[in-house]
């Protein structure tokens, strides 16, 4: 910035300008167009690194994305990842013909991905897909693989269309996955393929058409009805943590979400609006939880698969203890304890399917020796699923004040 003004007042409105037109910031706002705030991350240690790289956009794209989303690229070697970064600045200043010498600090991040991966390396059906001169190809099966996850198609049954683009060959590496596609609680996701949906049906009454579907197709719902205030909740200043939450909570996260602490220029308006108007936040969540609430009854009655979860990372929603408010609505909507500890057990298994999937949930020969003991009987009041005693992991025991303080 010095570069354009010494000036202490211009320097303060290019910083301003700069601020406005943040794409991070905007993205992180709600704002952008080509990624939602469900795609990125809040909450964690350098959450504003990992939402920097799918924000700022190149206006012509990338390899696998368009011009209206970033991407994280990273190397096996650091080698790797510094090659690309010295590749990408050149020729952002052969773009402005900037013939001055430059020089850049980065910072080299160690990431873990726990994910599969589409390994195009190899393939010489997907060889246009790493042409140096080229992204229109790339681009195109990026966004065929995108669609795929966000428009749950089953891998064992990609349409035509999916075939051409991809290629047999695709569809049948990833038939033997296993992974389960989750997607958000639509009819046409469930008659499309998905295996979960994810969040409540909030905007009407589910009908019996919907129900059978559900049960005809054996789709898990995992409701995650807590995600569902923590957003208005946060924005309105009227956060409403559960002991459980306060205690075994990220202090830094928790500390994170008091808005009041922001800098007024900074807030988006969605803050600034809340803030003024609270009620109108709490009430639009009250008519939220009017139609999940007895939704989730319809479902648990009728005979479908619930899965307890509560999408944390979302704004408000603690990674952890959060489970314990997603019982307590889950109690509200009319569940008993003991759907309640299934819902959390053994259908939660059934979402994770797999190895993994087979060995938890039950306590049996063979299963993970991963274990809650408590003080006293959840079955009688729900409340008490946080009454640890002690923590068994892979049979290893952990006395519970050894490991958290009490959440009283």
């Amino acid at each position: 910035m010095t570069r354009l003004t010494d000036n202490a007042g211009d320097l303060h409105a290019l910083f301003e300008l700069e601020g406005a037109t943040n794409d991070r910031l905007l993205g992180e706002a709600g704002v952008l167009p080509g990624i939602s705030v469900r795609e990125l991350v809040f909450g964690i240690p350098y959450a504003h690194v990992v939402n920097a790289a799918f924000t700022h956009a190149n206006p012509l794209g990338g390899r696998f994305n368009g011009p209206e989303r970033g991407a994280w690229y990273a190397g096996f070697a650091r080698e790797t990842s510094e090659c690309e970064i010295a590749y990408h600045r050149g020729k952002e200043l052969q773009e402005v013909r900037w013939m001055e010498l430059e020089a850049f600090s980065y910072v080299d991040f160690l990431a873990d991905f726990r994910c599969a991966f589409h390994d195009l390396r190899s393939d010489t059906q997907f060889r246009n897909c790493l042409n140096p001169n080229n992204y229109k190809t790339s681009q195109r099966l990026a966004a065929e693989l995108r669609r795929r996850v966000v428009r749950p198609v089953a891998l064992r049954g990609i349409p035509s269309q999916a075939r051409q683009s991809l290629g047999e060959r695709e569809q049948a590496e990833h038939a033997p996955f296993g992974q389960r596609h989750r997607v958000h609680a639509t009819r046409a996701a469930v008659e499309e393929g998905a295996d979960v949906l994810v969040h409540s049906v909030v905007d009407k009454q589910v009908d019996s058409r919907f129900i059978e579907l559900l049960k005809h197709k054996g789709t898990i719902l995992c409701p995650t009805l807590v995600v569902f205030e923590r957003y208005g909740r946060t924005f309105a200043n009227k956060l409403n943590l559960t002991p459980e939450e306060k205690a075994w909570g990220n202090p830094e996260v928790i500390a994170s979400l008091d808005v009041t602490k922001l800098p007024q220029e900074q807030l988006p308006e969605r803050i600034k609006t809340a803030l003024a108007n609270p009620d109108a936040s709490l009430d639009r969540i009250k008519k939220t939880y009017d139609v999940a609430l007895k939704n989730l009854k319809t479902l648990e009655d009728a005979g479908v698969i619930i899965a307890a979860g509560t999408d944390a990372g979302n704004i408000g929603t603690i990674h952890g203890p959060a489970l314990f408010r997603e019982f307590q609505l889950m109690k509200e909507a009319g569940l008993t304890p003991m759907q309640i500890l299934q819902c959390a057990t053994t259908n939660a298994a059934k979402l994770f399917g797999g190895e993994t999937g087979a060995h938890i949930g039950w306590i049996k020969k063979g299963g993970f020796a991963d274990l809650v003991i408590l003080k006293s009987n959840p079955v009688e009041d729900i409340a008490r699923a946080s009454d640890i005693d002690t923590v068994v992991k892979n049979g290893a025991l952990y006395p519970a004040d050894q490991l958290l303080k009490s959440p009283q």
